[in-house]
């Protein structure tokens, strides 16, 4: 495998795995807020997520509307 090729395959690699990710964290996402609404829960703590946890990071501006954040 030449170097070139080798590059151009783990760029597609890496946008691949970025949309698939993000995917997977929005299907987390969903179940996670229908849970607070199922509860009505209006304290909410969200982490810094590790490399092989879901990122809701991403979806806080969705919480922040109507609950606390910590």
């Amino acid at each position: 495998m030449q170097k070139t090729s080798f590059r151009t395959l783990q760029k597609n690699r890496l946008a691949q795995h970025k949309k698939l990710k993000f995917k997977q964290d929005f299907i987390v996402f969903k179940e996670c807020f229908n849970l607070i609404k199922k509860t009505k829960a209006k304290n909410i703590l969200i982490f810094i997520p590790l490399g092989y946890e879901p990122n809701l990071l991403k979806f806080r501006h969705i919480f922040s509307k109507n609950h606390k954040l910590f």
